[in-house]
């Protein structure tokens, strides 16, 4: 009979005169067929209670095509029949038919379990689908280009509804404009609690850019140094200082615009920042880049000293303000290091009395003179068992920093201080350590800035101080040569 050619891919398990059975041989959960030769009524229901197991039965009735399903009779036209691998049924070719990955689905079953992407059409599980908002199916490829669950709300957007939070995240646009803004000066988003309002502009500056465009900036405030000096010199000591002032009842944020703007037209406001120090009542601190000494007259100190004092600020005669001078710390080695902080060590009354301090408390409490004697130097006493930032010389990453000296608007204190810093940095790179001990020291020191020429205003300033006098406070008495010979080995060596 021509139906049965239909079933050409099934395997046939019994044969008999009046009918056959028959399984599909590339479904292996298919179901059996039976196919009956016979329209009686009688056998068909004979054959059917025979093989409880079977659930569909195929006849011809006057060349018409039956199945028998269920218990119920079909009448079908000329038709397939196809194995559903949800259900295990047959179901003929003229119902919807499904493939998926090379499977069978009936109509029922498909849409049960399957669907299709809405926006790359590919048939995917309902289980591994992904939801948008408007209720549309997408497989996770699609998904993942076109949506995204908000970092902030938890719920899905469409990517295009979205914004980059300042931690990295996508949140959605809504989420972004209640708690994200841009800063009107770098244009980078930062969360809105992060932003402050900025008089000057009407705009929200984020952090960074509020303090470089406040006038009084931050402690902590830390710009790109600018290294000033001149082209012909090469690998020169750089040094910076930073300079207290008090503002007394005058608004503090006022006094420092009319510093920047005088700054600003003396064509030195490049060399110079202004910042916020926590020890000052109503002041601040004015800080320069580095520069070299033939550099510094470019900076207009004598200028600037008497503008302040013009403007009626003070910083000797406050009690709260000092004047600190930073050197840079690869111009030295380690011995020279160790060199520089015995000097102070071995020099406290004369460098109480340089400091302009008011007693050796005030001094203690603001720059702590270590002690660096013979015998802990050759015990190997290193150089950052005791820094700390309040030490005459604070060694730092990048600075080495001297304390000591009480803040100033004379320019000859300023300038004394200034030539001491460099004169004691120049003494000790061209010194060995036997001058520091034995009473040597001071002497060698004065000697040495009244041969230079470069310090010769320095040494009238100790003359006038009766500061020139070769007395030291620490002595030793005659060191032996072979003590000697080892102290001096060891201020090379104990810092290598």
């Amino acid at each position: 009979m021509e139906f049965i050619d239909r079933f050409v891919n099934h395997e046939i398990i019994n044969r008999q005169n009046s009918f056959m059975i028959v399984k599909s041989i590339k479904n292996t959960q298919a179901k059996q067929i039976c196919i009956l030769y016979t329209s009686s009524a009688s056998k068909i229901s004979i054959i059917s209670s025979m093989y409880p197991s079977i659930k569909l039965f195929i006849y011809v009735v006057n060349n018409k095509l039956f199945v028998l399903k269920n218990g119920l009779h079909h009448h079908v036209h000329n038709t397939a029949y196809w194995f559903c691998t949800k259900c295990k049924e047959y179901f003929e070719d003229g119902e919807e038919l499904h493939t998926v990955d090379g499977d069978t689905w009936c109509e029922d079953c498909y849409n049960e379990n399957w669907c299709e992407c809405s926006e790359c059409g590919n048939e995917i599980e309902i289980d591994d689908s992904n939801s948008t908002p408007n209720g549309e199916a997408l497989c996770s490829g699609c998904y993942n280009e076109n949506y995204f669950i908000c970092h902030s709300c938890n719920e899905t957007h469409a990517i295009d509804d979205s914004g980059i939070s300042p931690t990295g995240n996508r949140i959605c646009q809504t989420c972004f404009d209640d708690s994200c803004s841009f800063c009107s000066n770098c244009d980078e988003v930062h969360w809105n609690d992060d932003l402050t309002y900025c008089d000057a502009s009407d705009t929200y500056l984020c952090s960074d850019c509020y303090d470089e465009s406040a006038t009084i900036h931050n402690y902590d405030y830390k710009p790109m140094p600018i290294f000033n000096k001149l082209d012909t010199e090469i690998s020169p000591l750089f040094i910076g200082f930073e300079l207290e002032v008090e503002c007394g009842d005058k608004d503090a944020n006022e006094v420092a615009e009319d510093i920047i703007e005088w700054m600003t037209q003396a064509n030195i406001d490049k060399y110079y920042y202004i910042k916020r120090d926590g020890s000052l009542n109503n002041g601040f601190e004015i800080v320069t880049h580095p520069f070299t000494k033939n550099y510094f007259k470019n900076l207009k100190i004598y200028e600037l000293l008497k503008y302040l004092s013009h403007k009626g600020l003070k910083s000797h005669d406050s009690g709260t303000c000092g004047l600190h001078f930073h050197m840079s710390r690869d111009h030295f080695n380690s011995a020279e290091q160790l060199k520089l902080k015995t000097f102070y060590s071995l020099n406290t009354k004369k460098i109480l009395k340089i400091s302009r301090r008011k007693d050796a408390e005030n001094l203690r409490q603001w720059a702590e003179v270590e002690q660096y004697m013979p015998r802990n130097i050759i015990k190997n006493r290193g150089l950052d068992d005791q820094d700390g930032r309040y030490k005459a010389v604070n060694i730092t990453r990048k600075t080495i920093e001297i304390r000591i000296f009480r803040g100033t608007l004379k320019y000859e204190s300023f300038k004394a201080s200034y030539l001491f810093v460099l004169a004691v940095a120049d003494f000790i790179k061209q010194f060995s350590a036997v001058v520091y001990f034995n009473g040597l020291c001071w002497k060698r020191f004065v000697e040495f800035v009244k041969l230079n020429k470069e310090y010769r205003t320095f040494y009238t300033y100790l003359v006038k101080e009766k500061m020139h006098l070769a007395s030291t406070n620490v002595s030793y008495g005659v060191m032996s040569p072979a003590k000697i010979a080892k102290l001096n080995h060891k201020m090379e060596v104990v810092c290598a």
